[in-house]
């Protein structure tokens, strides 16, 4: 149940999170420069999911380790797809 819990977490605030890298260009080309604005932001959007839904501690960390190892193939997308030449 936790395990679930987390998983289902993590894919929601990684598409949270890649909805709002596709809106704001600045987010996107920053998270693709620096990985440690990409860890710092993914982590905190799980948390704020995490909070909203009720999760704590380690399934809130898990949840957001697990968005932040899934957010990179999707911010090279996000760059394929908007800033690409």
């Amino acid at each position: 149940m936790l395990l679930s819990m987390m998983l289902i977490l993590a894919i929601t605030s990684t598409l949270l999170e890649l909805m709002i890298a596709a809106k704001i260009p600045a987010w996107r080309r920053l998270s693709a420069k620096s990985p440690l604005f990409n860890l710092i932001n993914s982590l905190f959007i799980s948390f704020v999911m995490g909070i909203a839904f009720g999760a704590a501690g380690l399934v809130a960390m898990g949840a957001g380790v697990i968005s932040t190892v899934l957010s990179v193939p999707g911010y090279q997308f996000l760059y394929w797809n908007y800033d690409s030449p």
